[in-house]
This record gives structure tokens, sequence and C-alpha cells, in this order.
């Protein structure tokens, strides 16, 4: 599966990503899960009939990783393997 080149965000970039992360809950999150849709799409986690084990812990670590990105105006190379 290709998802595409590297990508360079910016200080401010990772400024906006991180404030809009901080406004997502982990309720609403799960709530737009749909395991079906998933499937649907070829989507790796998408065996789970439900949330899978584990999300909640990685959700917390997205937010957690840009927020102190951004208190430390730092930039991202972001690769997705």
């Amino acid at each position: 599966m290709n998802y595409g080149p590297a990508r360079f965000l910016t200080a401010q970039q990772v400024r906006e990503i991180a404030l809009q992360l901080g406004r997502l809950s982990w309720e609403t999150i799960s709530l737009r899960f749909d395991p079906e849709a998933m499937r649907s799409a070829g989507v790796y986690l998408a065996e789970a009939d439900g949330v899978p084990d584990g999300a909640r812990t990685v959700f917390h670590m997205l937010v957690n990783f840009y927020s102190d990105a951004a208190s430390q105006n730092n930039a991202i190379l972001l690769v997705v393997l």
C-alpha cells in the first residue's frame, strides 16, 4: 500500500494540527469508528467489530505528540510506513 511521499510540516502547521486535535475528544472519535466502512476501504484494523484495543491510547499519544511539538515550536517530518 502506498501512503505517498514524506511530508514536512512547518512549526505553524504543527500548531494548527495540535489545536485541531486538542478540540477532539476520544468519545467523538470512537463514535465515528465504522468497521464495515473500514473493511470496505481495506483498512487493516477493520477486522475488529468495535474500536480496536489500544486505539484510545494511540489517539492520546498522537494528541500529546503534536501538543508537545507545538509547545516547543518544532516542525515535523511525517512518513507513513
